[in-house]
């Protein structure tokens, strides 16, 4: 009997502390299309920038990759292409995030999708979004990142779309509160892409993970 106490009271303590444990974890989730989700990396699984940028935060805190390829923040889109009628996008609600960290706007630059007043108004609704479920996480806007493609056709990803973007997303971080990352100037060096021009290789996802670490570590 005395022994049967022993082992009930350790297995309490040790729920305790598992569920404790979680509790003082920070949840980070990466919104973003494929070039959050890794595309092109080798090993993804491992070198994808949300990987990385929990190596470096360290264990008290918990990173989820949300990203998904081809995704647009366009709501008007093809809605094969929208980010919000994608899985990851309720599960990434769901999650609840103490900091979501959101890096869309490659595939909106695409000609036959760029429309800046679109672009801003859905940003700003997918911010609103987050802050539904969450209303004292911090958010964080991360600038799109160059593209060195050659190709120029309306399914292509366009440099001075991105460029546009980029203005945008630093008004809408002003006027909602958020906090904005420079994720393009790290990388505006081609030698931090895979041939396509598009997707950072893994020295690019490093670039974005440094980072992502150092600003969330500024506001830690």
């Amino acid at each position: 009997m005395y022994m049967n106490k022993l082992i009930l009271i350790f297995l309490c303590s040790f729920t305790l502390s598992t569920i404790s444990a979680e509790k003082i974890q920070t949840i980070v989730a990466c919104v973003g299309d494929s070039i959050t989700w890794g595309m092109t990396i080798k090993n993804r699984s491992e070198n994808s920038y949300p990987k990385q940028l929990g190596l470096l935060l360290g264990e008290s805190y918990h990173i989820r990759n949300y990203g998904s390829n081809g995704a647009t923040c366009i709501r008007s889109t093809p809605e094969n292409t929208r980010y919000i009628k994608r899985p990851v996008y309720d599960a990434s609600l769901k999650a609840s995030a103490d900091i979501v960290v959101i890096m869309l706007g490659a595939n909106d630059s695409k000609p036959f999708h760029w429309d800046k007043t679109a672009y801003l108004a859905d940003y700003s609704k997918l911010i609103k979004d987050y802050r539904k479920v969450n209303s004292k996480a911090k958010i964080y806007l991360c600038l799109p990142v160059s593209s060195f493609t050659q190709l120029l056709g309306p399914w292509d990803c366009n440099e001075g779309n991105l460029s546009m973007a980029r203005i945008l997303l630093k008004q809408l971080a002003k006027e909602q509160d958020c906090e904005l990352i420079d994720t393009f100037s790290p990388l505006a060096n081609e030698k931090y892409f895979s041939p396509d021009g598009v997707h950072p290789n893994k020295l690019g996802a490093t670039q974005i993970a440094q980072t992502v670490y150092r600003h969330i570590k500024l506001n830690d």
